[in-house]
């Protein structure tokens, strides 16, 4: 991946005052606590994460977030795994499972609570074999669909009676031009129709 411009002057905080603002968020918007009864999952673009300066203070406050969820898909994982570990440290109880790097030499991956969600036996990128790239066709898309630009990355999971996949996307990133938007748009409707065969497959 392509490293951003580092801050300068260096960002800087204390790190209480960051925290307690960030429960009183949580709160705000109205974010449950765990509990049995609900499953709680989010995703979150760590952008860069690897290839940046972060202090422990950094990894402190990332993990007080990731806390607050059984489940997180991340993205932007750098091929070196030191912040990863870092950012794992802040979080014992908590299970971690990666993809190797694609597109953009970036990873992708998930976060989870054992004890809340129990990691079943499919960890895989999702693809589009060639023959099949001709049928993502879009009204309105002159465009042709080549292949994603990070494959995501799909992991089945089981939180009580309930059995899914979870995907760990990052589309295209461009601008707004229609050649970006609309490759955007395909990524989006090759992961659509994939999910939907997925879920219309006996025993998957």
């Amino acid at each position: 991946m392509v490293p951003h411009d580092r801050e300068n002057p260096p960002f800087s905080y204390t790190f209480a005052p960051e925290r307690n603002a960030l429960r009183s968020t949580k709160a705000l918007r109205g974010i449950p606590d765990k509990s049995a009864n609900t499953l709680l999952a989010a995703t979150w673009n760590l952008t860069n994460f690897g290839e940046q300066q972060r202090t422990l203070n950094d990894f402190k406050l990332m993990a007080e977030i990731i806390s607050w969820f059984d489940l997180v898909a991340i993205q932007e994982i750098a091929d070196d795994l030191d912040h990863l570990r870092k950012l794992m440290k802040h979080l014992p109880a908590y299970h971690v499972i990666i993809s190797d790097v694609g597109g953009n030499e970036e990873r992708a991956g998930f976060l989870y609570d054992p004890t809340k969600v129990e990691r079943l036996e499919l960890a895989a990128e999702v693809a589009v074999p060639p023959s099949d790239q001709r049928y993502v066709r879009m009204k309105g898309i002159s465009g042709s669909f080549s292949g994603f630009d990070r494959n995501p990355y799909a992991v089945a999971f089981r939180a009580g009676d309930l059995e899914f996949i979870a995907v760990s996307v990052h589309l295209f990133y461009g601008s707004d031009s229609y050649f970006n938007v609309d490759r955007r748009a395909l990524e989006a409707l090759a992961l659509s129709k994939w999910a939907k065969k997925r879920h219309q497959a006996p025993g998957a």
